[in-house]
């Protein structure tokens, strides 16, 4: 009879491949520990797989690369230890970053979520060393589409995102209480919007380079309001002032003051008319000292410059 294998041989011969895999395995390890310590030149310009779909790769630039590979290239789930400390966890696709992952640079800033050819790209959660958070889309490595953020000095904003700036519709909220909603242009509030201040003055109108510009509406705590033209924050051109004692004043304005030609109505009744300068009415026996306090735009806050 001829030789006959029995299972314990086949099991045998698997469990020696098994060991001789093992032994390999740990010999490469330790070269790759070596060369670490010792900067071995060979192995650092010549690095070496390990195994064929879970491996170690030491780079030239002693970054080391633990997980999954094909074709000789980083495919599927792995872990990227850069040189500055800098850590990647997550999937990748033909030697590149991509599908869902964490990125912690050494400098403290984390990103979670999706990427797309080395990039963050899709829906991901941005934290920052100081405590600014950012949960949105991405698009070429920049919040790009819908997201929020709060900022290290707990601002807030909820809205539309280009190039990492505010772009397109978005609400604004400060720690004070103040708020803006409405149109952003390159992280400027450009467009229509409403802002709230703490006292609850409120604007209602046109904006350009962050300030109100052009026509609007000014309210006050205490029932005042403004309606017409604003210069950079101020009431400016012709505008119709309606004062807490339902008096209103209709004409021209200029740097936040009655100036030009105007008139005082009450109950629709014509009180008087004249040419205004800074507040006061010229040539006239009538007062109008109790109309002189008006309601003015304050400071107006802009977008926190915060670095990611």
């Amino acid at each position: 009879m001829g030789n006959r294998t029995t299972k314990e041989d086949t099991l045998d011969t698997q469990s020696d491949e098994e060991s001789d895999k093992n032994d390999s395995l740990n010999k490469i390890k330790s070269k790759i520990s070596k060369a670490r310590d010792k900067k071995d030149k060979y192995l650092l310009d010549n690095p070496k797989w390990i195994i064929n779909d879970s491996i170690e790769k030491l780079y030239p630039s002693c970054e080391v690369y633990n997980g999954q590979i094909k074709n000789g290239k980083r495919e599927g789930h792995g872990e990227y230890k850069f040189k500055d400390g800098s850590i990647y966890i997550g999937e990748w696709k033909n030697d590149t970053i991509e599908g869902k992952g964490e990125y912690r640079w050494s400098s403290g800033h984390i990103y979670q979520g999706e990427w797309k050819q080395g990039k963050r790209d899709g829906i991901g959660e941005y934290q920052g060393p100081k405590g600014a958070v950012y949960i949105g889309s991405w698009k070429d490595d920049k919040r790009n589409g819908d997201g929020e953020q709060i900022f290290s000095d707990r601002t807030r904003y909820i809205g539309e995102w280009k190039d990492n700036l505010p772009h397109g519709k978005g609400t604004q909220i400060w720690p004070e209480g103040e708020i803006y909603e409405g149109d952003f242009q390159h992280g400027r509030k450009e467009g229509n919007g409403e802002y709230v201040w703490t006292d609850n003055t409120r604007y209602i109108g046109q904006w350009e380079k962050d300030l109100p510009n052009g026509n609007g509406i000014i309210l006050g705590p205490n029932g005042d309001k403004y309606t017409g033209q604003i210069v950079n924050g101020k009431k400016d051109g012709e505008g119709e002032y309606i004062y807490p004692s339902k008096h209103h004043y209709i004409g021209q304005w200029k740097d936040d003051c009655r100036q030009g030609q105007g008139k005082i109505i009450f109950d629709g009744v014509l009180i008087t008319s004249g040419t205004w300068d800074k507040d006061e009415l010229l040539n006239s026996s009538i007062k109008t000292t109790d109309l002189n306090k008006h309601v003015k735009i304050d400071t107006i806050k802009s977008f926190p410059r915060e670095e990611f």
